[in-house]
């Protein structure tokens, strides 16, 4: 299982291994450069008055004006604020019987502006946006997620054949699998995302690793495993990202690949490595690699964020976990690109702006928010997001 970066204290320190690819590395002049250069301006802060660890913002609505917010370390209750922050609802779906979702929820989406989803491992509910009345339900048995998952914390609701389908990170395609030894053909089997038919009440698991990925290129993998993806309503498109691969890869609703977008960012890098079949668990995966935090598209852009680590000397030299918030602070930093998945094309990396570390809503290039160093930016009562814009430096 994976675990959240400020909560991995149970696993013992290995050592890295460091080995040769077997294929031949694509080259430079595969990835399509754009010639723009952009940068996330912060124009404004958002307050919200909701203190919890691992607050995420996991849905706006189609019309703009309201969040889905909760704790995806407590996840048991739903906060509902307007584009202002204000709290417009607290809701509390966890719990047995069969209005309620268990005791724990997976992921949460807007279904329309006036309802929302809520995942488990019991299937998919439905509720009132502010009153939490119970709608319906649609059972899917699902057993707490393991090794591989989606990260995205988003439920996106989209029609095929005239049919309302909900996709999710839900149900596991490599449940069965030895991850102590894991195997490159593991990756044939992955599929990330649950489909829900309303219709028929059906589920089918979609999407998987793309031909060109790193990790069917090379004979090693890199102890993580998990996906984000975000859906584009106006072009019936998702885009698809599974750390720490090299490659956005863009399907359509029937889980078709329409194609990959290769990926060479110059800061990301991935020093600590497993050959397949071998290992695959240790903190410093977590710590010395980096790692893709956010994917949101809006139009044709897709815009990702990611964190670096740690230098590796740094991490073995230190002789307790207390040390580490210091080393994050001096050494981690967070890049974004922006992804346009019509042309394939990939921006320079900009920096994110001063204690921001991902995006949290893009709905267009002047509304963007971003969250932030809650150890930094956090007040006795209030989490603390950036309100920033997309931009050119000469705009």
């Amino acid at each position: 299982m994976k675990y959240p970066l400020p909560f991995i204290l149970s696993i013992l320190l290995a050592t890295s291994c460091d080995f040769t690819d077997s294929t031949l590395k694509r080259e430079v002049d595969e990835v399509s450069w754009s010639d723009k250069n952009w940068i996330l301006e912060v124009t404004d802060t958002l307050h919200v008055n909701f203190v919890d660890k691992l607050i995420r913002l996991y849905d706006t609505s189609p019309d703009r004006t309201k969040h889905l917010l909760m704790s995806s370390f407590n996840s048991y209750e739903v906060l509902v604020i307007d584009d202002s922050g204000k709290t417009l609802a607290r809701h509390r779906p966890v719990g047995q019987g069969d209005k309620f979702v268990g005791d724990i929820i997976f992921g949460l989406g807007f279904v329309g502006n006036d309802r929302f989803v809520a995942s488990s491992p019991k299937g998919f509910y439905i509720y009132e946006l502010l009153t939490g009345k119970f709608i319906r339900s649609y059972p899917l048995r699902t057993p707490l997620r393991g090794y591989e998952t989606a990260e995205s914390f988003n439920i996106e609701q989209f029609m095929r054949k005239n049919e309302l389908h909900f996709a999710g990170g839900l149900q596991s395609s490599l449940e069965d699998k030895d991850i102590m030894n894991f195997k490159k053909e593991y990756f044939n089997e992955y599929k990330p995302i649950t489909f829900m038919n309303t219709t028929n009440n059906s589920a089918s698991l979609n999407f998987g690793i793309g031909p060109t990925s790193r990790f069917k290129r090379h004979d090693y993998h890199y102890g993580e495993l998990y996906t984000l993806f975000d859906y584009n309503p106006d072009q019936e498109l998702f885009a698809v990202l599974t750390n720490p691969s090299d490659e956005i890869s863009i399907w359509d609703t029937d889980s078709k690949l329409i194609r990959e977008i290769p990926l060479l960012l110059e800061r990301f890098k991935l020093p600590v490595k497993f050959k397949y079949g071998k290992g695959g668990v240790e903190d410093a995966t977590q710590i010395v690699n980096s790692m893709y935090r956010t994917l949101n598209m809006y139009g044709s852009k897709a815009l990702l964020t990611y964190r670096t680590g740690i230098p590796e000397e740094d991490f073995r030299a230190i002789s307790s976990y207390a040390e580490l918030p210091a080393l994050f602070r001096q050494k981690m930093k967070y890049f974004g690109a922006i992804i346009d998945i019509t042309k394939g094309e990939v921006s320079n990396e900009f920096e994110l702006p001063e204690y921001a570390v991902g995006v949290a809503s893009f709905t267009s290039a002047d509304n963007v928010l971003l969250y932030t160093n809650p150890g930094i930016t956090e007040t006795d009562s209030t989490t603390v997001f950036y309100r920033a814009r997309l931009k050119e430096p000469d705009q």
